[in-house]
């Protein structure tokens, strides 16, 4: 049994604890309660010394299920591999496929030749996030980012645990064991090239992504911003593909995902005006691997994600401020994928 397998039984058993004794003391509060209109000999001053220790307990054993839950990063970083961005980025692609993963796409983010991202799945990934939701697809890309300075490559993913959560959201606890698996193999084959990974750009707990908005009156994850509808899925499927294509809107495919219904495409965003490398500078480049930007199909419907969300879900830790330095590109993001869909 690995270490972090022992740590994730260790934390389970944990909150089996707190949640078992929160239990208890209901009961004590109510045996308390009876047995206090039972008797006189309970004099008001006791009463009220009894209330209170009761009611610390509840807040300590509610504190420790909130803050005992893990906090999750966005991103992970592998450090740096000294060499080329190029005989970086082939070493990663040789070891990432050897181990049950299938490279589905490929690009250079913002047109600038020193930022590079790679993205990986699986049919197992496809099969396993699409059970419940088929917009659950949007979390079966695994995405590794390559930053060239000077003579070295900083290494970094997306953390797929914290995607997960996120997109899946309470449908990730049914299938917690085999996601896991499929993380922690990516994880170690990209680890085995680089170094053990640091978590990064900020953290957020598992109750709170799996309900995240920014901040009150932001999207949620399933604010969807609808673009099109189609006659049928295979006509919007057709559509958005002819117009990828043909490069349309200064956009790139990057990778496609699909399933039963549903298809995502991961799309790069080339307008030097309003597009990567505009947005980018700005919001930070180390944060790549959240790229590219994604349009959706659902059976005859296309979506995107909202931008208020999908920006604050891997930037959490940006301030306000900086969020209003881009507060056009949410609308521009829109825009841009929009067009994909106009025949």
């Amino acid at each position: 049994m690995s270490i972090y397998t022992c740590l994730e039984a260790l934390r389970s058993f944990s909150y089996y604890c707190l949640i078992k004794a929160f239990f208890k003391l209901i009961y004590l509060i109510y045996r308390i309660n009876r047995l206090i209109r039972k008797t006189t000999t309970f004099t008001a001053i006791n009463l009220k010394i009894m209330k209170n220790i009761l009611t610390l307990t509840m807040i300590l054993l509610f504190t420790g299920i909130v803050y005992g839950q893990q906090k999750l990063s966005p991103l992970l970083d592998f450090g740096n591999v000294k060499g080329t961005l190029a005989s970086v980025r082939e070493n990663i692609k040789s070891a990432v496929t050897k181990n049950n993963f299938n490279l589905i796409g490929e690009y250079q983010v913002a047109g600038k030749s020193n930022l590079y991202v790679l993205v990986f799945s699986n049919n197992d990934l496809i099969e396993l996030t699409t059970r419940d939701e088929k917009s659950g697809l949007l979390a079966a890309a695994f995405k590794v980012a390559l930053i060239q300075d000077d003579n070295v490559v900083n290494v970094s993913t997306t953390t797929p645990e914290y995607t997960f959560l996120g997109f899946l959201r309470n449908n990730y606890d049914k299938h917690k064991s085999l996601l896991k698996k499929e993380e922690q193999e990516f994880i170690n084959v990209v680890k085995s090239v680089t170094s053990s990974p640091v978590p990064f750009g900020g953290s957020l707990s598992e109750s709170k992504l799996k309900d995240y908005r920014y901040m009150v009156s932001m999207p949620y994850f399933k604010d969807f911003v609808e673009l099109a509808t189609f006659p049928s899925f295979n006509e919007g499927l057709k559509i958005i593909q002819a117009n990828l294509t043909a490069g349309k809107g200064s956009t790139r495919q990057v990778y496609k995902l699909t399933a039963p219904n549903v298809a995502v495409f991961g799309v790069g965003l080339s307008d030097q005006a309003i597009g990567e490398a505009h947005f980018l500078p700005i919001i930070g480049e180390k944060h790549i691997a959240a790229l590219p930007y994604e349009i959706f199909l659902i059976d005859n419907k296309a979506y995107i994600l909202h931008g208020r969300f999908r920006f604050a879900f891997y930037w959490p830790d940006l301030k306000m401020g900086t969020f209003m330095k881009i507060v056009s590109t949410p609308g521009d993001v829109k825009n841009q994928l929009k067009g994909l869909t106009i025949k």
